[in-house]
């Protein structure tokens, strides 16, 4: 199961990505950098994520909390795409006021939405790996 791992990583990234902006000193370099690398675990990790799922025999042979997990990898995934996509948009061609504050407002619900699917991914780890 390489998929936690790279979560994991991903999840650390994003935390660290949020800090490095909203704190009283600003890192605009370092936040992109590692926002970069967020976004390119998560497209890494998802492909890997669906793979492990069918080979295990499917979301069956998980537990329900699964299902609470996959329908918010949706929130999650739109919301780090836009994020990715307004973040990058600034990077190339110049920081709108407009746009940083959307950027700005919007990287409290990528953080919330993250933290909340790798809780459930915690959850659908114990039930299946620990508890069973």
């Amino acid at each position: 199961m390489y998929h936690p791992a790279i979560i994991a990583v991903f999840v650390l990234l994003v935390v660290t990505s949020y800090l490095l902006k909203t704190r009283t000193h600003h890192y605009f370099t370092a936040h992109y950098v590692v926002g970069i690398m967020a976004i390119s675990l998560f497209a890494i990790a998802v492909p890997i994520a669906l793979y492990e799922v069918s080979i295990s025999g499917g979301s069956s042979a998980f537990p329900p909390v699964i299902y609470f997990h996959f329908a918010n990898f949706f929130v999650a995934g739109s919301l780090i795409i836009v994020q990715t996509a307004l973040g990058l948009g600034m990077l190339v061609f110049g920081r709108r006021k407009e746009l940083y504050s959307i950027h700005k407002r919007l990287s409290k619900y990528v953080l919330t939405v993250i933290l909340l699917q790798a809780a459930l991914g915690l959850l659908v780890y114990l039930f299946t790996f620990i508890l069973t």
